[in-house]
């Protein structure tokens, strides 16, 4: 759910609607102007009569202390979980939560009869063995402060049914669609990877060692996915005809018509529920689901259906969800870069929050995320030790060393650097449910019935409750 939020002088001016709406907004402002333009895409189904969606300007006054930056950006926060809340609430979808989860990293080769090994920790397993041997590791993870671990995405994929074919196989003629795992044919675990026997042992070594255990799943589906034949009405067209794409790989993936085909994902997902399911991570469904408009079906727009979707996997126990993007339906989990780029203007720009630079020293506005940040090597241990606190300091992760692929067979040791962190957040999480920041960039203050976390940046006085006891968090043991 969008919303424009802007500060200044004279207070805050925010635009928001109060009931759901599917709409794409954008806010610009050019250099040397004093006008700003904020444009809204509202998407609605064809229709004879067209009526715009109510839409709120509210302009309130600074704080007694002024329009400082500190209070106008937990001004923003507020703002954000309410357009968040108006989603949830629509659709009885949970409010998401963090926790400090991993990927289980692997090393993929071919043997020398062009079959598939996976190296765990520098272990070579066959696919259908490779649960078992990421279960052996589940323990230690537990252990480094990890509480939700997903695999490679085991379901039935372009991967798991077609991986091994070649074009040359049935001659020249004809299409070989054959992209990568996250092109699903079902979503249910796939005889390739062992099947539901392996999947059930596999949840039973998370559950043992106090993991929510999850999986990582495609928002889309491939063209070979035999559902299509049966429901064609599922594929989300695009303008031009062709399967919505998400963007970059026409024709090789197909996006879904989330309200015509909600059914069948929540029965798909009922199954994999059965057989051991806590969480899922979705890849994506922010390009591959929200941005597609359904043509063959009267300018559908997709955000509904999705919604209702995340409504229904949390009415059915699946109660923690995230999405490679920032949105209301669950916890992000996005990667990005570390460019350092030598123009401030370029990190600066709206393009640049896809790079690392863009939220250092904006790390307040990462809350309830868990991104995935390859850290460009020119950054002292020192300063990535500040970034990662500050990141948890406002209610953020960063999943540092998951899949880097110079240390990959180090794994899972390689995660040691975020053990601190990760022990820290779970102690103190009960305890973060009210943000206030702090002025002069001093940290951050999180209140809760049960008492209140600080996290400083520097030395200051801070004046505590008569009573009051005080802890020191070490981030020592979990």
């Amino acid at each position: 759910q969008c919303f424009d939020f802007q500060y200044g002088p004279a207070g805050s001016l925010l635009g928001y609607w109060p009931e759901f709406v599917d709409v794409h907004s954008m806010i610009q402002k050019n250099k040397g102007e004093d006008v700003v333009f904020v444009l809204d895409k509202c998407l609605q189904p064809l229709g004879q009569d067209l009526t715009f969606p109510r839409k709120c300007i509210l302009l309130a006054p600074p704080p007694p202390e002024g329009a400082q930056a500190h209070l106008m950006h937990d001004r923003w926060l507020r703002a954000l979980q309410h357009a968040q809340g108006v989603v949830r609430a629509a659709f009885d979808v949970n409010t998401p939560y963090l926790l400090p989860e991993c990927g289980l990293a692997y090393r993929p080769e071919l043997d020398d009869d062009g079959k598939l090994l996976i190296y765990i920790a520098g272990k070579p397993y066959a696919p259908e063995n490779a649960l078992a041997g990421w279960a052996e590791h589940l323990p230690a993870l537990a252990a480094a402060g990890v509480r939700r671990v997903f695999p490679e995405p085991m379901g039935e994929s372009d991967i798991s049914e077609n991986g091994y074919t070649y074009k040359l196989q049935s001659g020249i003629h004809g299409d070989l669609v054959t992209s990568s795992t996250c092109n699903c044919w079902h979503y249910r675990m796939a005889e390739f990877w062992g099947g539901w026997e392996a999947w059930e042992a596999f949840y039973a070594a998370g559950k043992a060692a106090g993991l929510e255990v999850g999986q990582w799943v495609g928002g889309q589906l491939s063209p070979n996915a035999p559902i299509f034949k049966e429901h064609p009405e599922f594929a989300c067209r695009a303008v031009n005809t062709r399967p919505h794409s998400g963007g970059p790989i026409i024709n090789v993936t197909w996006g879904l018509n989330w309200n015509t085909a909600c059914d069948w994902l929540l029965e798909s997902f009922a199954e994999w529920k059965r057989h051991g399911l806590d969480y899922v991570f979705f890849d994506s469904i922010g390009n591959f689901a929200m941005m597609g408009v359904d043509y063959q079906a009267g300018m559908q727009p997709n955000t509904a259906g999705v919604a209702r979707f995340i409504g229904g996997l949390n009415k059915m126990g699946v109660k923690a969800i995230s999405n490679e993007g920032i949105g209301p339906m669950g916890v992000g989990r996005f990667g990005m870069g570390d460019n350092i780029t030598d123009n401030p203007a370029a990190t600066h720009a709206v393009a640049g929050q896809n790079d690392w630079s863009w939220w250092v020293g904006h790390e307040d506005m990462l809350i309830g995320t868990l991104p995935m940040v390859h850290i460009h090597p020119s950054r002292t241990e020192q300063q990535v030790k500040e970034q990662c606190f500050r990141a948890l300091a406002n209610y953020s992760l960063l999943m540092l060393g998951e899949h880097e692929d110079d240390i990959i067979d180090q794994w899972p040791s390689n995660l040691d650097a975020m053990t601190s962190y990760y022990h820290t957040f779970n102690q103190v999480k009960s305890l973060m449910e009210t943000r206030r920041l702090l002025p002069d960039d001093r940290g951050v203050e999180w209140q809760a019935e049960a008492g209140r976390a600080l996290f400083a940046y520097a030395a200051f006085d801070y004046e505590l409750p008569d009573s009051a006891r005080v802890e020191r968090i070490s981030g020592e043991s979990a």
